[in-house]
């Protein structure tokens, strides 16, 4: 029992106290929450990525394009 309740005790203390704390600092407004990237900032990630081709080493299929240049 005694066991239990140190290991209780110590989740509380280390865990849920923090936790408790970010979120009421989030209610207030002083600490943001996670920043989710825009839609541009995604469509730019895609356009780097095609932009830099296939990856090497892989096989065609892997890669996404056949050998006539379509995408398969």
């Amino acid at each position: 029992m005694i066991t239990f309740l140190l290991t209780a005790a110590v989740v509380y203390f280390v865990v849920v106290l923090p936790l408790q704390k970010i979120a009421e600092r989030r209610r207030r407004g002083e600490e943001a929450g996670p920043v989710a990237p825009t839609e541009v900032e995604l469509l730019a990630e895609i356009r780097n990525l095609l932009r830099n081709g296939p990856v090497q080493g892989a096989a065609p299929s892997e890669r996404g394009v056949g050998r006539t240049g379509s995408f398969t």
